[in-house]
């Protein structure tokens, strides 16, 4: 156990609110970045945690003086980042790309040597190429440039160039300065439940990140929906991944991804473990994919971490977006953003994607 404080970024988001978790379990000491419109309501969520976590206001990524934030600190772990439509898709790769080499420089200015940061794997490949050359490893970059992503409008592409940018502008900050030990996570699609005090809106699905994949699984019999090629991982692995990264000495760009399983596999495990939820079902398309296209076991012997089982993965976010719509429900809240969110389109489109196995 280590008393050590380590500085988290993205605090309130849905992957840093459990990367928190998981450095107070390890015994370590937060200390959370937010804006101040944020800050009260996460000093409350946390006050039953004493002085084990701390939240500090930053109001600018990008220009941002980490200098009272860094003091004490022994590592960094860096999660913000814009999500797609949430921002200006320009203000998307700007806040993105300069925000985390913001932070990184101060912190390694400040004598700070360990810094661990959660990239996509959308910055391996192209989401506009219909086929995934597979299996992908960590020499595999995203080719899309900016002004084609902006060209195009697409917010989630418009992401994955600026996580690319990110990472290898990182990358070549590490390069310069070799006193930094730096691991990169790149991990699938999120599921799993959401973090103990994790703070949602209510109404605001896009607060919900990939987790709500899981609520689409109840979209109803006459919606059809088809396995992502690029598959998931449980986030409370990845939030393992990022915190056992600032233990790591050298510097590491790591895979991560969970146990195989297709859509078809986890409607047949739902309907035969909660028969009272059949009629709410999906049907799934054909796949005739075997296994991921990403291999985890660099990242498991790096980091010295253990998957979770996918059943369990799906029957945590399972029960935890079924006490969402519930809460939603009893509080009169409108649950169409829930029911139309942005990832719908996403499993709809797993149809139109061919991985093509080299191996």
């Amino acid at each position: 156990m280590s008393s050590k404080l380590v500085l988290l970024t993205g605090v309130s988001g849905y992957t840093g609110a459990h990367v928190l978790v998981r450095l107070l379990k390890e015994g370590y000491r937060v200390r959370g970045v937010a804006r101040s419109r944020k800050a009260d309501t996460l000093r409350k969520a946390y006050a039953k945690y004493g002085d084990r976590v701390d939240i500090v206001v930053v109001e600018d990524l990008v220009k941002g003086d980490f200098t009272d934030a860094l003091k004490g600190v022994s590592a960094v772990i860096h999660t913000a980042s814009p999500a797609p439509g949430r921002e200006e898709l320009k203000d998307i790769l700007e806040i993105t790309r300069e925000g985390a080499l913001n932070i990184v420089r101060q912190a390694v200015a400040a004598g700070i040597k360990h810094v661990s940061f959660i990239g996509t794997v959308g910055a391996l490949l192209d989401f506009t190429n219909p086929v995934i050359k597979a299996p992908l490893s960590d020499k595999d970059w995203n080719p899309l440039t900016e002004e084609f992503a902006l060209g195009i409008g697409n917010a989630t592409i418009v992401y994955t160039v600026a996580k690319t940018q990110a990472e290898q502008a990182l990358w070549k900050f590490a390069e310069e300065h070799p006193e930094l030990n730096l691991t990169t996570i790149s991990p699938t699609n999120f599921i799993g439940p959401f973090a103990e005090d994790f703070i949602i809106t209510p109404g605001n699905a896009a607060e919900l990140s990939t987790s709500v994949m899981v609520y689409n699984f109840l979209a109803g019999p006459e919606v059809t929906l088809y396995t992502l090629p690029i598959h998931h991982v449980d986030v409370r692995d990845v939030a393992a991944a990022i915190v056992a990264g600032i233990r790591v000495n050298g510097n590491h760009r790591l895979l991560l991804t969970g146990e195989w399983f297709d859509w078809a596999d986890a409607i047949n495990h739902i309907a035969a473990t909660r028969p009272e939820l059949a009629s709410r079902l999906v049907k799934i398309g054909p796949t005739d994919q075997k296994r991921p296209v990403i291999d985890s076991k660099k990242a498991l012997e790096v980091l010295g971490i253990t998957l979770t089982p996918w059943k369990k993965s799906i029957d945590d976010g399972l029960d935890a977006v079924l006490k969402l719509e519930k809460d939603w429900m009893e509080k009169g809240v409108d649950l169409t953003p829930l029911k139309n969110n942005e990832w719908v389109p996403f499993g709809q489109s797993g149809a139109a994607t061919r991985v093509e196995f080299a191996d």
